[in-house]
C-alpha cells in the first residue's frame, strides 16, 4: 500500500470494497487494522463472479444494476468527501473498479495509483524487469 492510499483510508468516513457474497474480500482483508473505528464499512457484494461466463448475456445483465447502483450509492456520499473504494493491486488493471469509475461523476473521484501484484514479483526476485 502506498503512503497515499495509506492517509486516504486513514481519514476515510465510508470505506467501501468489492467481495463475493458471503466473504470478506481480499482487499479488506489487506487492511484489516488500518480502518478508523468511526468509518461506515460498505461490502459491495458482486452478484455474480464465475457462476456465469462472462461471453454470457446475463452476465452483464446482472452486473450492470450492480455498478449503477453502487456508483450512485458512493456518489451520493462522496460529494461531502473521505469516501474510499478499496481495490486490490491497481484500481484500472483488470479491477472492478474501472466499471463504477465510468459510472461517476467527472470529477469526484481521486484514483490512487496502486501497486500490482505483478510488481511485487519482479521485486521479489532482485531482477529487472526488462
Amino acid at each position: 500500500m502506498s503512503l497515499r492510499a495509506h492517509s486516504r483510508l486513514q481519514s476515510a468516513r465510508v470505506v467501501a470494497w468489492f467481495c463475493k457474497a458471503g466473504r470478506k474480500g481480499r482487499a479488506r482483508e489487506i487492511v484489516e487494522g488500518m480502518i478508523p473505528v468511526q468509518a461506515q464499512l460498505w461490502a459491495m457484494e458482486c452478484p455474480v463472479t464465475t457462476e456465469i461466463a462472462v461471453d454470457d448475456p446475463g452476465y452483464n445483465a446482472a452486473l450492470a444494476p450492480f455498478y449503477d447502483h453502487w456508483a450512485a450509492r458512493l456518489a451520493d456520499e462522496g460529494r461531502a468527501g473521505g469516501v474510499v473504494v478499496l481495490c486490490e493491486g491497481d484500481p484500472f488493471l483488470y479491477g472492478s473498479f474501472m466499471h463504477l469509475h465510468t459510472r461517476l461523476p467527472a470529477g469526484l473521484v481521486e484514483v490512487v495509483p496502486g501497486i500490482p501484484g505483478m510488481a511485487g514479483c519482479w521485486t521479489a526476485t532482485g531482477q529487472p524487469v526488462t
